[in-house]
């Protein structure tokens, strides 16, 4: 039985910091505050984290379509942004599936939001 727990307890140790190591890699220039709040919420598995990213992106988006004319100025240059991050991401073999989805989640979401705190204004 101890060596069971010890095994859980040294895999444990090594994939909770893999996992949040990838989720906070998301962009050079640092998270936005709704990723960020994906990223501390510890309730989250890897699965979860990629779908708070999604739902941050969404709104996000729907914002600065909605209050702004500038929705598809932002659409192009996040997606170019983003795509270009796919495509070093596909090219890197250390990578796993799941934190590469992850981190391209994180970049659309980051690039809406910053899009949103443009069109309004706001300073974080």
């Amino acid at each position: 039985m101890s060596k069971l727990l010890t095994n859980i307890t040294l895999a444990t140790a090594f994939l909770v910091p893999v996992f949040f190591s990838y989720a906070n890699a998301a962009e050079p220039a640092g998270n936005s505050i709704v990723v960020q709040s994906c990223v501390e919420n510890q309730n989250l598995d890897e699965q979860g984290l990629i779908h708070c990213y999604q739902q941050a992106e969404m709104t996000a988006k729907d914002q600065v379509f909605n209050l702004s004319g500038q929705g598809e100025h932002y659409k192009t240059s996040i997606n170019k942004r983003c795509q270009q991050l796919e495509v070093q991401l596909k090219s890197n073999t250390t990578l796993i599936k799941s934190e590469k989805a992850a981190k391209i989640a994180a970049c659309y979401a980051n690039g809406w939001a910053n899009a949103r705190d443009e069109v309004l204004n706001e300073k974080y």
